[in-house]
């Protein structure tokens, strides 16, 4: 009998673990998450003073797939072309080839959050995409934003 209760206390204690550990394992992610995201947003806004500084003209000021700063757009059309198709466009995706040549980053790798579609020649990380552009006021902000509760989309 002692034998019996002794298996049935470690079999709770095991179960109120498990238990615990599914609860905190959306904290954990959405902490690890933000300060991936936060991270890499950093290393792209440090990346950005050094391209301005050894950029070769004729280069733009910014280093975006246009070389334009505000929030992304295509105008009219669905998604994020890039192609000067639609006079609304806003092509501030960083462009992280400029910034690997030019710029902070050791190579386009460094960035591992990144949606390769909007930043082209970086890499996707399984633990999320985002794509990463310059706001109006050339700070670095990322699409979609992080949400910790979320996490990576």
């Amino acid at each position: 009998m002692r034998r019996f209760t002794r298996e049935l206390s470690a079999l709770v204690i095991i179960i109120v673990l498990v238990a615990l550990a599914i609860l905190l394992a959306p904290t954990i992610r959405g902490i690890l998450g933000e300060r991936a995201h936060e991270a890499d947003r950093s290393l792209l806004q440090d990346a950005i003073p050094i391209y301005q500084e050894s950029r070769v003209f004729p280069q733009p000021e910014w280093p975006t797939l246009s070389g334009e700063i505000g929030a992304p757009r295509e105008g009219n059309a669905a998604g994020y072309q890039c192609d000067g198709s639609d006079g609304g466009e806003i092509c501030s995706w960083l462009a992280f080839e400029l910034l690997s040549e030019h710029g902070g980053l050791e190579s386009t790798a460094a960035i591992t959050s990144a949606e390769t579609t909007l930043n082209v020649g970086a890499t996707n990380a399984p633990s999320g995409n985002y794509g990463w552009y310059l706001n109006a006021g050339g700070q670095v902000n990322s699409e979609p934003s992080f949400d910790r509760d979320i996490g990576y989309p």
